[in-house]
């Protein structure tokens, strides 16, 4: 049985504003989940995330999946503006992610559901995320993943 999903960029242009925030937020939880099951999708692009009945977000397309302890997260914030030189990354094999970029990658043109993802995930757009799942990784721990939306689960 195969579950159906409505690609995320044709989901957002027919949903309700909440259904679409909701999606905004579950997009997010998509990415950390796979990060904590050490996957990475190198083509972080709101088309490989389609949306299910129940607005819960699924990477459907693993064309470009990465084991993500096996990428190499850099930055360019640290550049000055109007540096020309190249960065020393832009020369390294392997994969290299820039997460800075994940908000322009995803392509969401909502700038409020840009916004949206912004306030719940904006640890995706750091370096110090993402190199603290691989380092939990390659320790052995399982980082923690989300699969209900914070209203729905359980007080501890």
């Amino acid at each position: 049985m195969q579950l159906k999903v409505t690609p995320l960029p044709i989901f957002l242009q027919t949903a309700s504003k909440a259904e679409a925030a909701t999606a905004v937020a579950n997009l997010g939880y998509c990415i950390k989940n796979n990060a904590a099951a050490n996957i990475f999708n190198r083509d972080l692009d709101g088309r490989n995330y389609g949306v299910s009945k129940i607005l819960k977000v699924y990477l459907f397309d693993y064309d470009a999946v990465e084991q993500l302890t096996d990428v190499k997260i850099r930055t360019n914030l640290g550049r000055l503006e109007g540096e020309e030189d190249i960065p020393d990354w832009f020369f390294e094999d392997g994969v290299v992610f820039l997460p800075e970029e994940v908000e322009a990658g995803l392509r969401i043109e909502d700038r409020s559901l840009r916004n949206h993802f912004r306030e719940h995930h904006s640890d995706l757009l750091k370096t110090s995320y993402w190199e603290g799942i691989q380092n939990s990784l390659r320790d052995g721990r399982v980082p923690r993943i989300s699969t209900y939306a914070e209203e729905r689960r359980l007080v501890r």
